[in-house]
């Protein structure tokens, strides 16, 4: 039997919590404590399990927020993180030998009361979905490469190690090198990684909507001047401060025309944003710099090099396996259940809603 407790943070129980993670079958950073206690939007959620003994031996991280109008509105459980931050791999953290209990209270408290439970990013291995017979609204294909050679480079396609070679070489001649930030400079990095990414990706990226909290493009400003409320520069700060994530950057030392942010739980390290430069003179610069990320996964001892979900198409260049994550959904009591099945609803007939909308406004027949 566990005790089952819920608090808003992990606090003291930071390190014993962050040691299940690097235990489970799939560690994910996004349990990690530095996660944890930083990228909720709504109310943190976090649920801790003690054996016998009042040591911990499972939990799950959820936040709380509310959908409906005023007093019709009902609680929602989600992901820790859910949106833009966009965690991956999500499951309930146990205990060799107290999975079963441990599941047993986690499920039984998201079934409790009136509320909607939506969880996207779930592991497919995880259990809870059955468990609390929810509905399967969607997976996500989630590709990685193991990485179980010294040189993970040399097993990549023909055409993207000529990529590499020559782009590498083409960049050395003009004095830029990839390098590991130092912990002294996360917060300059960070902020470069913002406007890069800014640069490259605005059109097309969770990161540019105001989650994120305005980029400081300014070199003469001070780091994060404009950014510290932000809940995912916050979040990336707290995971970079204490070891949890990592940057490189292709630089010549003053000016820096590649970045890319890692994040690390047990032996596996996850890409999970990068920027770069769109000038012709730098092409191939974020191929080179990922090369360079890899090579340091197996310096450090990492055995997977995880692309998260999505299928975008340059994650084949890199992948060698894949797997899924799962987005699930269910309501529970009087007016949960009926909440849930509307949102259904909803998402069933919001594309054709929204097609016919757009016929309207364009005039179409």
């Amino acid at each position: 039997m566990v005790t089952l407790e819920q608090r808003p943070a992990l606090a003291e129980l930071s390190a014993p919590w962050d040691e299940l993670v690097d235990l489970s079958p799939l560690p994910s950073p996004f349990l990690k404590s530095w996660w944890v206690d930083n990228a909720a939007r709504g109310e943190p959620t976090i649920l801790t399990c003690r054996g016998d003994d009042g040591s911990l031996v499972g939990g799950a991280a959820f936040e709380v927020d509310r959908v409906g109008l005023g007093p019709l509105g009902i609680p929602r459980v989600r992901v820790l993180g859910h949106g833009p931050l966009a965690p991956d791999h999500i499951d309930v953290l146990a205990a060799p030998g107290h999975r079963a209990d441990v599941l047993a209270a986690v499920c039984g408290w998201l079934r409790s009361g009136n509320r909607i439970v939506d969880l996207d990013g779930l592991s497919a291995d995880c259990e809870v979905p059955w468990l609390i017979d929810a509905r399967l609204l969607s997976r996500q294909v989630a590709p990685y490469r193991t990485l179980e050679s010294t040189d993970p480079v040399a097993e990549l396609t023909g055409r993207l190690r000529s990529t590499i070679k020559r782009t590498t070489k083409r960049l050395a001649g003009s004095g830029f090198e990839p390098r590991l930030v130092a912990p002294t400079d996360m917060e300059r990095a960070l902020d470069t990684l913002f406007h890069l990414h800014s640069h490259r990706w605005a059109d097309r990226s969770s990161w540019s909507s105001s989650e994120a909290g305005p980029v400081a493009v300014d070199a003469s400003s001070e780091p994060g001047q404009a950014t510290s409320e932000g809940a995912l520069r916050r979040t990336l700060l707290a995971g970079l401060r204490c070891g949890g994530a990592v940057i490189h950057e292709m630089t010549d030392g003053s000016q820096v025309i590649a970045s890319e942010i890692e994040l690390i739980a047990g032996r596996r390290v996850a890409f999970y944003q990068a920027g770069r430069l769109t000038d012709q003179e730098f092409r191939g610069s974020g191929s080179a710099l990922k090369a360079e990320v890899l090579r340091w996964a197996v310096r450090e001892g990492m055995t997977e090099f995880d692309l998260l979900r999505g299928d975008d198409a340059y994650k084949d260049d890199w992948a060698n396996a894949r797997r899924e994550v799962l987005r699930v959904r269910i309501g529970s009591g009087g007016v949960g259940r009926p909440a849930a099945r509307m949102m259904d609803t909803w998402r069933r007939l919001a594309p054709g809603v929204a097609r016919l909308s757009s016929r309207l406004r364009s005039g179409s027949p």
